[in-house]
């Protein structure tokens, strides 16, 4: 008998999941489980990122300040830590929890970079060291849940593309943090926001507005 762990992504997918692949599952909070055959399968969710990235005055607490002479703010490899929000910290633990009894971990993150991601990161925190297998589910249909599970993938084939978006975070982080900083030094004010997505889409509304206004 095995300890199986499925980790999706959204608990929309985990209760998907669980109406497909569990005879007559049992809930409790946070997660769903059941005996498939011989093996007890236990289905859990993330709830978006469980983890974000260090703030720079993690690393140094002379970077709580904002100074000039301390930009550019670069870390080789930025760390991790728990979200602050509660609800999140639980759901870490809880994973945290349900690992210790585990023999098998799949991980049903989104198709993508992003989920791949998602999914990884809290693979590596908690230092899971057992096998992990990869499902890649494109919809909720039982049917479609069931093949997937049928042809389940090695995880470590598509860990690429988690460090792919593990790069682009770094990167929006780092240019986040660094023209935030700038900004707020130079115009004498903290609370502003500048990010490589949100500042210039916001510019594009702006734009738009004061078009209309003028038209």
């Amino acid at each position: 008998m095995r300890n199986i762990l499925i980790i999706a992504e959204k608990p929309d997918v985990a209760r998907d999941i669980s109406a497909a692949m569990i005879p007559s599952a049992a809930e409790k909070k946070g997660y769903f489980y059941g005996h498939v055959g011989q093996d007890v399968w236990v289905v859990t969710s993330a709830f978006g990122h469980l983890l974000q990235l260090w703030d720079p005055e993690d690393y140094d607490q002379r970077y709580a300040s904002w100074k000039l002479e301390d930009l550019p703010v670069c870390f080789p490899d930025w760390a991790l830590k728990p979200s602050p929000d509660t609800y999140k910290k639980e759901r870490l633990e809880l994973i945290r929890r349900l690992m210790a009894k585990t023999d098998l971990l799949i991980s049903a993150g989104d198709p993508d970079d992003e989920g791949q991601l998602l999914i990884d990161e809290i693979i590596d925190y908690l230092g899971y060291a057992g096998p992990v297998k990869r499902v890649l589910i494109n919809d909720s249909m039982p049917d479609n849940i069931r093949k997937e599970f049928a042809h389940l993938r090695e995880n470590q084939d598509y860990r690429p593309l988690g460090y792919a978006a593990s790069a682009r975070r770094m990167a929006d982080y780092c240019f986040g943090v660094n023209e935030t900083r700038l900004a707020g030094i130079r115009l004498h004010q903290k609370g502003l926001a500048v990010g490589r997505v949100q500042t210039p889409t916001l510019g594009l509304v702006i734009a738009r507005d004061l078009q209309i206004e003028n038209h």
